[in-house]
């Protein structure tokens, strides 16, 4: 068992790094003389590469990808420390590594590496400072609390998320619709429904004032189908499953052929819910989805989480033989 997972900064050992960030948050001066020349062809090179594994990871998870991500952040860094380039190639190096650290703390915690995970994000937080770049660095700090409460950190999550959101009035709408979403979905976690629903009316107001081509680059996937998504899983998180039910299906229609890894997780809650409301063939039948998707196209350790929670609350209710069929399934399809 890999012990570094349970190594997680919690309270102001995870706060600190993001007041530090909130009062100093760039750009730095970026330039450095000594060393071999890094080429704005380059520096557009490793943006297209970044950009890339940002599609690679939406098609097949991020957990494959950790050891490629983590190589590409080696690499950058080595341009940072030993290259020579001026101002604004190095403020777009320290993006890219920024990015690349940000992408490797997803994959790390898509791994179930969660100390990993915050130590990528923590990095990437520094990196934007160099850029002066507050979305980037919103975007980071939402990732860190979405951290926080998958490990169980409620209190830092909201915190987190009250700063990220604070923050978040400087940047692109899209940029802030993700990110009171996510503020919404940290409140649904500690059952604040007031101030949970509060924040996902205000994710949609804002998305609906967003103006096409303003958001950053890596901000692509952020639409009405990302916000619909959040709120399925907030409701799910308050106890509403048919809302979820209804929020999470129509973005996993959405979503067509698309994205997955979200299908995966979206569906997984999807398959509880309705089992939850004693609909259980129904729920089988979304389930295997969830097997199939797992077995066929992805890797998510939170798709397979969400995967055990439905099976062992099926196997709960007691022998059935919808529930045996799905087991003997779900065995088969994922050996």
């Amino acid at each position: 068992m890999d012990r570094r997972r349970f190594i997680v900064l919690a309270g102001a050992e995870i706060l600190l790094p993001v007041f530090q960030w909130r009062l100093n948050p760039g750009p730095w001066i970026a330039y450095q003389e000594d060393g071999r020349q890094v080429s704005t062809a380059l520096v557009d090179e490793i943006e297209q590469l970044m950009a890339t594994r940002r599609r690679m990871d939406d098609e097949h998870g991020g957990g494959a990808l950790l050891s490629a991500l983590n190589a590409d952040l080696r690499f950058i860094t080595d341009l940072l420390k030993n290259g020579s380039y001026q101002n604004e190639t190095g403020r777009r190096l320290y993006a890219t590594a920024a990015e690349a650290a940000r992408l490797a703390g997803w994959a790390a915690a898509e791994s179930g590496r969660y100390a990993a995970a915050q130590s990528y994000y923590l990095a990437a937080l520094r990196a934007t400072s160099a850029v002066g770049d507050r979305a980037l660095g919103v975007n980071v700090v939402g990732f860190m609390g979405t951290l926080s409460y998958a490990t169980g950190r409620l209190d830092d999550a909201t915190k987190l998320m009250d700063l990220a959101a604070a923050e978040s009035a400087k940047t692109p709408e899209a940029v802030q619709a993700m990110t009171w979403a996510r503020l919404g979905r940290a409140y649904a976690k500690v059952a604040d429904q007031n101030t949970a629903r509060a924040a996902l009316n205000r994710a949609s107001e804002l998305l609906g004032r967003a103006v096409v081509g303003d958001a950053p680059p890596w901000a692509y996937w952020v639409d009405e189908t990302r916000i619909s998504a959040q709120l399925g899983r907030a409701l799910y998180d308050m106890g509403d499953y048919l809302g979820a039910e209804r929020e999470l299906t129509a973005a996993v229609a959405s979503c067509g052929e698309r994205y997955p890894r979200d299908r995966a997780t979206w569906l997984g809650r999807v398959a509880t819910a309705q089992l939850r409301r004693g609909r259980l063939d129904e729920s089988c039948m979304t389930a295997r989805r969830v097997v199939d998707l797992l077995a066929d196209q992805v890797d998510t350790s939170r798709g397979s989480g969400l995967l055990r929670t439905f099976s062992g609350e099926l196997a709960a209710r007691g022998p059935s033989a919808v529930g045996r069929e799905f087991a003997e399934y779900a065995t088969a399809r994922l050996a």
